[in-house]
């Protein structure tokens, strides 16, 4: 700007000039495009960019960390779900074995009298068992609709082989509907004790194990849950441990990172994460008992796992690990996860140069971004993830601090974990 210029605008100096305006602070109405509180948009509709919040090593500080565990988390789950299917599989095979054997038996008794082996063959659908177990992908409903004849006591011959063909597909049966159904570590639990039982030289099924068979569910007890790793039990404590401690290195080594995004807390932060508990129980307690939406969107809920019970067997490494999760639920978890979201996802939606959005601004489009990612990261229960991270977002606004995010995601975690333990509602967890 020449010096000509700079006279022509300079304003008389008896006039009073104008109050300063704050920019970072101007408020813009919803209506425009920008939360109310937000920097007000630039003549082309955007939020101003202002200077890098977190520099150069921006996206390692607010997105590695989260992504991290999140494919850890994931990974994890496949795991489980290979090794339930394997189990499946296993069972599968074992079955087939007692097929062999019934089919043996009978070549034996009706040797030269091929028509009567098919017959008996056919009347205990021995042929069409054995084609539906061999095949790639098979559904519990299949062999439902074949295995009747081999439980059927008047059904001849009465071999032993029978007996124990019988009680196998009986097992497979329940693994396999363990399995549809998501329950993974009930496969495992299940499996667990028949091969012990086998091993033990049982060839059918002792009487806890066929009170089982008929129960709803499948109870884990001491025996698939006394050993830290697998193969005899889950993957799912030893596996959180390894993915908490691979995230604290991570967050270590971003850790001064974080603080060039201002450290402040307020008590707008603990109000909402006290409401926040109340609102997320209510409405996952709500659409449960009246409305069911988390039914229809997640058949198989959330697999939820119960330490108390399931490490039982190993006191120690039970409240080890109460104290691990607890640790991952309070600490890690808001932390990693509250830096993401606000630190790079609602800020990327408004602009690909995400680091220089200021924080505290967001558009119509990164609110509703983030209450999506809430949605389908608890699929499960889509009116209290859409209602909480709903009010998240709106402390964010309203403080323009990730901390206050930090510390209201704690304290409902927190409450939450606390809540769980002492009621027992673990589906919650």
């Amino acid at each position: 700007m020449t010096d000509a210029k700079a006279s022509e605008t300079q304003p008389d100096a008896n006039e009073p000039s104008p109050p300063a305006v704050d920019a970072d602070t101007t408020a813009a109405p919803i209506a425009d495009g920008v939360a109310e509180g937000s920097p007000k948009k630039t003549d082309d509709g955007l939020i101003p960019l202002g200077p890098p919040v977190f520099g150069k090593f921006a996206f390692f500080i607010a997105v590695v960390p989260f992504v991290f565990y999140l494919a850890g988390m994931y990974f994890a789950d496949y795991i489980e779900t290979s090794r339930a299917h394997t189990r499946t599989n296993k069972q599968g095979k074992i079955c087939l074995e007692a097929i062999a054997r019934l089919n043996g038996r009978l070549a034996d008794e009706f040797s030269g009298r091929d028509a009567e082996l098919k017959q008996v063959q056919d009347t205990l659908y021995l042929v069409a068992i054995e084609d539906v177990l061999k095949e790639e992908e098979w559904e519990v409903e299949k062999l439902n609709e074949l295995t009747p004849p081999l439980m059927d006591e008047s059904i001849k011959p009465d071999y032993f082989e029978k007996v124990e063909l019988r009680r196998q597909t009986k097992v497979l049966a329940k693994m396999k509907e363990l399995e549809e159904e998501g329950k993974l570590r009930e496969v495992l639990a299940l499996s667990h004790r028949h091969f012990e039982h086998l091993k033990a030289g049982g060839g059918g099924l002792d009487e806890s194990m066929e009170e089982a068979l008929d129960d709803e569910t499948i109870v884990t007890d001491s025996a698939t849950a006394n050993e830290w790793f697998p193969p005899d039990k889950t993957w799912y404590p030893s596996t959180y441990v390894i993915i908490i401690a691979g995230t604290a290195i991570l967050m270590l080594l971003a850790f001064p990172g974080y603080f060039k995004t201002k450290f402040s807390l307020s008590w707008w932060g603990l109000i909402v994460g006290v409401v926040g508990i109340v609102v997320w129980i209510g409405l996952v307690e709500i659409d449960r008992r009246f409305i069911h939406l988390g039914e229809y969107l997640s058949p198989h809920g959330r697999d939820a796992f119960n330490p108390l019970k399931e490490l039982a067997g190993n006191p120690t490494w039970k409240w080890q690990f109460m104290a691990i999760r607890f640790t991952g639920l309070v600490l890690i978890v808001p932390f990693i996860e509250e830096f993401f979201l606000r630190g790079w996802l609602m800020r990327y939606i408004d602009d690909p140069d995400w680091d220089q959005i200021p924080i505290g601004a967001a558009g119509q489009w990164a609110i509703l971004g983030v209450i999506g990612y809430g949605v389908l990261s608890h699929v499960g229960e889509p009116l209290a993830a859409a209602a909480w991270f709903g009010m998240v977002t709106w402390l964010y606004l309203k403080t323009k601090s990730i901390w206050d995010c930090v510390l209201a995601h704690a304290v409902t975690n927190l409450l939450l974990g606390i809540f769980v333990v002492w009621t027992g509602s673990w589906y919650l967890w």
